[in-house]
């Protein structure tokens, strides 16, 4: 028995076959360029959303390990057209059972990404790890988003030798920007990670194996708190616009939560329609950035799926301190303070099951009303993206990425764009439009 496919638009290569895919395949934005440039090569060669989201975060982890790592944890929205559902996968970092000298959380990001990928992902896990791995093992020019988080916070990484002796140059002096960064340990705990899978690192040999790391570290961090520590599908909370729904991650992310509250504040008030944008870029405090350890992106694919995460080490760099020889950098639990500097939401009209919008916004107590800003430049006041962060003052301390599809994807992919806060250093990337 012989098959044969075809169809206008769509490539008959494989999955996973590198540039598999022609004409529009998505959108990536990001607060760190080649982590970008991962989510796109992933959307290039046929994967979902969610396999670009995961490509994406593990990058995160290696090229701005300020922001994001495996010992940290976060959460996603996630629309998948093709089971028209729309839901939000949590794992945000907890504290272990037992307290140590060094208040370490159990690492919870990699097994959360695996649970996505289960559900929703197109392409092997290997394939999605293989871009992280790339970096950390054979290195890469230090991007001028981490050199900046280098040169601000690089001081919390003096207590820790190992540490100090990857991102700290001569001296102690932070890398510049440009500056080759390889990150060799972390490449073998990512290899094991990719080839085995997160199970081995949260119930198996690396469990042990971290957990003793990570006791000679200062970490109370146990093999049962990394066995115990499980990722949670949620429903998220919903607010009525227009014809679509905004969707929003649930707690324990209250930045998300309160960003929703003054979305429909604003709403039911009809207030952006009196005072546009204006009025939510403005509803939350001005944050001056002293806890800037967290970041979002938000990525789409041609058939209409789209993800939206946000993810924490806590403070910047986490702890400061790695588990002894894993190159993994133990992040703080992602607590109340945390919890506050993280917001992501998704327009969708589930009659159609079309996509509009999303957005995440991360890096400041103020994420809401940046996150806000930007989306009712957007959809209220109708800006063009090159335009909605406008207005944005730059002592606000939270960054935003944020893709929109005016007319809704699939259908009308050709409306698309995407755009990094040009506050930042990040990278948008609307591939084969």
């Amino acid at each position: 028995m012989a098959l044969s496919a075809c169809g206008g638009g769509k490539s008959n290569e494989p999955i996973g076959t590198v540039a598999a895919v022609s004409g529009y395949f998505g959108s990536v934005a990001t607060d760190e360029p080649r982590a970008t440039l991962a989510g796109r090569d992933v959307l290039a060669n046929n994967g979902s959303a969610v396999d670009a989201a995961v490509a994406t975060a593990f990058t995160l982890a290696v090229t701005l390990p300020s922001r994001a790592g495996v010992g940290g944890g976060g959460a996603c929205l996630v629309h998948d057209a093709r089971a028209k559902k729309t839901e939000a996968m949590l794992f945000p970092a907890v504290a272990p059972a037992s307290t140590g000298p060094l208040p370490a959380a159990v690492p919870m990001m990699a097994r959360g990404l695996f649970a996505m990928h289960a559900r929703y992902g197109r392409l092997r896990w290997e394939q999605t790890l293989s871009a992280a791995e790339g970096f950390a093992r054979f290195g890469y020019p230090v991007s001028r988003a981490l050199a900046a988080d280098l040169a601000r916070h690089g001081e919390r990484l003096a207590g820790d030798p190992e540490m100090t002796a990857v991102l700290l140059g001569p001296g102690r002096a932070p890398l510049a920007e440009g500056t080759t960064l390889t990150q060799v340990a972390l490449a073998a705990f990512l290899t094991r990670i990719r080839s085995t899978g997160p199970g081995d690192f949260h119930a198996g040999r690396s469990a042990l194996e971290f957990s003793e790391a990570a006791r000679l570290s200062g970490a109370a961090i146990s093999a049962d708190d990394l066995r115990r520590a499980i990722p949670a599908w949620a429903v998220p909370p919903k607010v009525r616009f227009a014809d679509e729904e905004m969707h929003w991650l649930p707690a324990p992310i209250t930045g998300s939560e309160v960003a929703a509250q003054q979305w429909r504040r604003l709403a039911d008030g009809g207030e952006y329609r009196r005072g546009g944008a204006a009025v939510a870029r403005d509803a939350s405090p001005v944050d001056a950035g002293t806890a800037d350890g967290s970041t979002g992106f938000v990525v789409t694919d041609r058939e209409g799926s789209a993800v939206a995460c946000v993810l924490a080490m806590g403070r910047p760099f986490g702890l400061g301190r790695s588990a002894r020889g894993t190159g993994i950098l133990l992040a703080g639990p992602t607590d109340g303070a945390v919890a506050r500097t993280m917001a992501a939401a998704m327009l969708i009209n589930t009659n159609v099951n079309e996509f509009f919008l999303a957005a995440a916004a991360a890096g400041g107590s103020d994420a809401p009303s940046v996150l806000n800003g930007a989306m009712a430049a957007s959809l209220i006041a109708q800006q063009p993206l090159d335009q909605v962060f406008t207005g944005l003052s730059p002592q606000r301390s939270a960054r935003a990425n944020i893709v929109a599809c005016p007319a809704g994807a699939p259908r009308k992919s050709e409306t698309c764009g995407t755009r990094a806060d040009p506050r930042g250093a990040g990278l948008a990337a609307f591939p084969g439009q």
